[in-house]
């Protein structure tokens, strides 16, 4: 008999509001008996399926497996389970449990769920993506189609309120059996590798003397490998018994890290082990405070796992796990102060992923308007314009709305998903990833392609660690492929892989992602032809030859023989055309992308002389000169590959550019695929007015010095800009920074070298600015120089924002009664008069007065101290 649980006394409680309401949520602490005991339950009321939808693979087993047991039946019978890589469903089974993703995907095959009566979607408090979609589209169901299909939506950790409002439905809550959990924050343990820390935390415990089993939570399978090793390093006293626990590892190895054991145990756990899981005999929790969750990676366009901080409520939950029992402990290998800056709850990940996918999925589902959709928390719209932008690129939307391309048999979708997008919306993967399975379909070449997706989907393969190049591989991607062959050829072996830096469980993974795919391929095979005819590459250009080509040397001897180097390229093109990188100039380190990006290729690379490559990976790394662009993963391209899959995304395009270096403006003719340029030859400009117009904006862009530019000219703008201001209504220049710019380009003529005009005199070109009129009229109103009445000539000077000057002796302004005027009489003069000794005597713009009331005082004192000079 199964041991009573909490929810159990709820049963009537449960099953009165489902049958008034037709939809829960139901919130209840780890422990009660969610998982085991609710599915059952409304098992006993449905008159077809009920399905239990799991956020992880592992629980979906675990759990259906325990819920089997209690009902004394064979796993694969009444209760089933099935996940993306295994199952077990039978003829008979009416209780599945499954993950969310693979929910989805069953909807693409029987959108109404006609033999479905109930949907439970457990641990909803993790916020997955698929999770979100899932409920939106049974909330959709029961508004239209399916109104008597029962839905409870259930955790541990709700927002109650917001899911009863959203669902419209009431709130079942109920209480747990939990014993206390005293929590420890060991601060010391931030400086040290996690696998070390929580070792430590191990032997504190036992040394001790605390009794009981330890539930270690680490964020991955290579945290916990090496945790595992750590553990079994300790030499305690007590023997302990340490197993990992995560969804990568087979299943019988699962079980016996659950099953009892001779010796204490030490479980290390991802978080799989935090809420659907109950490990029975662990009184103790050794926390990383790390979990692996999906963001969006830039590196690879794609989603990925990375290894962030949990948030507070999963912490709590993490901890709870210690108290099922009895009273127990949990140690955070964190400080209480890190503790509290942490976030309450996790972020949903429809905040922080690549949409393109979901959106994929939900256009193949005939959801018409994204934005109208049920969606609990609505999407970022950039995330969503993002996501549109590349299901358009690949070609899983058709802009132009072609009708032959829709899927009559649901509304007409605002994406217009093409033949090829419905395709590629059956593949489990990315729909870059999607589109490159289905492109090697078409020209033969699927498991090769398959297991490209594969690589990319996955953690890498590579571990830290010197790696010697393979002899036969050419390039980064057959380098990667021939490892994971060897690694494959010796049946993923941990010593094998550990002395050859690969990891043995991701390459286990890849190999079990690789089937699928495969799997998938075969199923629809007889549909690819058509539907890879509608993609971004260009319909109607040859299918290519029926055998399976692609992969360099190394790799052939697991896959097909006759290989077509260029073929798996092409395929890769299809669904990263984004990724193209162009070296910007020969010799240079710097490549191009479109975009206006510009990258550099990863030091560990094969593909250092290639000019023009696909990266598979490009990551964005911060470094002491801020943050640049690195692209690893490489593939090299020919033109004609371009062409042959883009070519109405191909161009020529002529245009005039700088050369730093040399200083000299070029002209380039340049093959284009988008705005990149990925072939290119420079020559002497044909249009020398603008190749001459290009050299003059860099002169000022750059300040180089023009020597020309001497003080005959400074002195002469001086001038224009005196007449400029004294006689506005005549609109001459002011010899601004355009004006500037406007003379240089004067000077340089139809010359595109900076050295020919650097010394070329520029007073000619300055004074082109102005109509012959003008040069006139600013020589006559701001004479260069004055002619006195004794035949000296005075330079005048126009100091700009002051009063224009002239310098003279006394005895030089005899004869000049008063203050010579210029600008047509408009502005005196200031004169500097000087003594003979040409020293300053008197500044004055009035010299009638100078001679009548100054000059007697100093005509004395000068004819004393000069007596050769003449004085009037």
């Amino acid at each position: 008999m199964p041991i009573p649980l909490p929810l159990d006394s709820a049963r009537e409680e449960i099953l009165a509001a489902l049958a008034v309401n037709g939809s829960l949520v139901l919130s209840a602490p780890t422990g009660s008996g969610k998982s085991t005991r609710i599915p059952p339950m409304l098992l006993g009321e449905a008159r077809g399926k009920v399905l239990v939808l799991e956020p992880r693979r592992l629980a979906t087993r675990l759990v259906a497996a325990r819920v089997a047991q209690e009902m004394g039946c064979p796993l694969g019978g009444p209760v089933g389970y099935q996940t993306r890589h295994e199952g077990r469903v039978g003829p008979d089974t009416r209780l599945l449990y499954l993950t969310q993703g693979l929910f989805l995907r069953m909807l693409l095959d029987d959108p109404r769920l006609d033999k479905v009566s109930a949907l439970v979607l457990d641990e909803f408090h993790e916020r997955h993506l698929d999770g979100d979609i899932a409920l939106a589209m049974a909330l959709r169901l029961r508004r239209t189609t399916r109104p008597d299909l029962a839905v409870v939506v259930m955790s541990a950790t709700l927002d109650t309120e917001t899911l009863s409002d959203y669902l419209d439905c009431p709130v079942v809550k109920t209480r747990g059996r939990a014993f206390p959990v005293e929590v420890r924050h060991i601060d010391a343990a931030e400086d040290r590798p996690p696998w070390e820390a929580a070792a430590r935390a191990v032997r504190e415990i036992v040394r001790a003397g605390e009794s009981g089993d330890i539930l270690v939570f680490m964020p991955g399978g290579y945290e916990i490998r090496r945790t595992v090793e750590a553990v079994r390093d300790l030499h305690l006293p007590e023997p302990l018994t340490a197993f990992p626990l995560h969804g990568e590892m087979p299943a019988e190895e699962q079980d016996r890290a659950l099953a009892p054991a001779t010796n204490r145990k030490v479980i290390v756990a991802t978080n799989v082990a935090e809420t659907s899981i109950t490990i029975p005999g662990v009184r103790h929790v050794v926390d990383s405070g790390l979990a692996r969750v999906a963001r969006f990676d830039p590196r690879r366009g794609i989603n990925m796992l990375t290894v962030q901080k949990i948030s507070r409520a999963s912490a709590e939950q993490r901890a709870g796990r210690a108290g099922r029992t009895e009273p127990g402990t949990c140690r955070r290998l964190w400080s209480l102060y890190d503790h509290q800056g942490r976030s309450e709850h996790e972020t949903p990940e429809i905040g922080r992923v690549d949409l393109s996918q979901a959106l994929l999925l939900l256009n193949a589902l005939g959801v018409n308007d994204i934005g109208t959709f049920s969606w609990l928390i609505p999407p970022p719209d950039a995330a969503v314009r993002s996501a549109r932008d590349l299901l358009a690129s690949l070609g899983a939307t058709a802009p132009d709305g072609d009708p032959a391309d829709l899927d009559h048999r649901f509304p007409p979708p605002s994406g217009n998903l093409t033949e090829l997008g419905r395709q590629m919306a059956r593949v489990p993967a990315h729909p870059r990833l999607a589109r490159l399975v289905l492109e090697g379909e078409r020209r033969g070449c699927r498991d090769d392609a398959a297991l490209v997706a594969a690589l990319l989907s996955e953690r890498t393969i590579l571990r830290p660690g010197p790696r010697n190049p393979l002899a036969a591989a050419s390039d980064d991607l057959s380098d990667l492929l021939a490892r994971f062959s060897q690694a494959r050829e010796h049946g993923f072996d941990d010593a094998f892989c550990q002395g050859r830096s690969l990891s043995a469980s991701a390459a286990r993974q890849v190999d079990r992602t690789w089937r699928q795919l495969r799997q998938t391929g075969q199923a629809r095979h007889h549909r690819t032809a058509r539907a890879c005819t509608h993609g971004s590459a260009d319909a109607g250009r040859p299918a290519g030859s029926a055998s399976n080509r692609g992969l360099s040397p190394p790799f052939r001897s697991s896959l097909s023989p006759d290989p077509e180097p260029r073929t798996l390229p092409l395929c890769l093109l299809t669904a990263f055309p984004d990724h193209v990188a162009a070296r910007s100039r020969p010799g240079s380190p710097v490549f191009n992308l479109t975009g206006g990006r510009r990258a550099t290729l990863s030091r560990e690379t094969l593909c250092t002389d290639c000019d023009l490559v696909l990266a598979c990976e490009i990551a964005e790394i911060e470094g002491g000169s801020g943050l640049s662009t690195v692209l690893s993963l490489l593939v090299p391209l020919k033109p004609d590959d371009l062409l042959e899959m883009f070519c109405n995304r191909m161009g020529l395009s002529s245009e005039l550019s700088w050369n730093r270096e040399t200083q000299v403006v070029e002209q380039i003719e340049s093959t284009r695929f988008f705005d990149l340029a990925i072939e290119e030859t420079r020559g002497i400009p044909t249009d020398r007015t603008a190749a001459a117009a290009l050299l003059a904006r860099r002169i000022v862009a750059e300040g180089l010095h023009l020597s020309g530019f001497d003080d005959r000219v400074e002195a002469w703008v001086e001038r224009l800009r005196f007449v400029a201001t004294t006689f506005p209504e005549k609109g001459l220049p002011v010899f601004d920074d355009a004006d500037r710019q406007r003379a240089i380009e004067a000077l340089c003529g139809e010359d595109y070298r900076y050295a020919k005009v650097k010394d070329r005199p520029a007073l000619e070109a300055v004074r082109s600015l102005l109509s012959p009129a003008h040069r006139r009229f600013v020589d006559e109103m701001a004479p260069e120089r004055i002619q006195l009445p004794r035949g000296h000539r005075i330079r005048v000077s126009y100091p700009q924002g002051q009063r224009p000057t002239g310098r003279a002796r006394i005895q030089d302004l005899y004869d000049l009664p008063s203050t010579p005027r210029i600008a047509g009489g408009r502005v005196p003069l200031l004169l500097e008069i000087a003594g003979p000794n040409n020293r300053p005597l008197q500044v004055t713009d009035d010299l009638a007065n100078f001679w009548k009331v100054l000059y007697p005082q100093l005509r004395a004192q000068l004819q004393r101290r000069y007596p050769r000079h003449e004085w009037r």
